[in-house]
């Protein structure tokens, strides 16, 4: 009785490459968040009713309809007597607010975030763009 000895095949190194699908809005509809027709020097956002007292007090206003340019894409048309745009199964209103106002409400989380990034930034540059941990034990 022989036994086959013939060396075994070499084993592939590392996993394949991952291949993530395009970014898409998790309901798979591009339509439901654009606007169209927007004025220039304004910022819009799709706001719901429970960020509306904290919206409005940082000045984000209704986008109204018949007076504002400005509208969803996907705008069913009016319901009886309504005179914002609420899109979506979620009654998300459209609003907008001035590009300066809504500037200046970033700047300071956005120096805090960039407070905080500058080691990183800065240890992965020292090492060439490879971020390594070594832990102490």
């Amino acid at each position: 009785m022989s036994v086959d000895v013939s060396p075994a095949a070499p084993k592939k190194r590392g996993r394949p490459k991952r291949k993530d699908p395009a970014d898409a809005p998790i309901d798979g509809d591009y339509t439901l968040d654009q606007v169209i027709g927007k004025e220039k020097g304004y910022e819009y956002a799709y706001v719901h009713e429970e960020d509306l007292a904290k919206l409005s007090s940082r000045g984000y206003v209704d986008v109204e309809r018949g007076v504002d340019p400005a509208k969803p894409a996907f705008d069913l048309g009016a319901q009886a007597g309504e005179r914002t745009y609420n899109v979506g199964m979620n009654r998300l209103r459209l609003m907008k607010i001035s590009k300066e106002r809504y500037d200046a409400i970033h700047a300071q989380p956005r120096k805090l975030a960039e407070a905080r990034m500058a080691p990183i930034i800065k240890a992965a540059k020292q090492s060439g763009g490879k971020l390594t941990q070594e832990l102490e034990t």
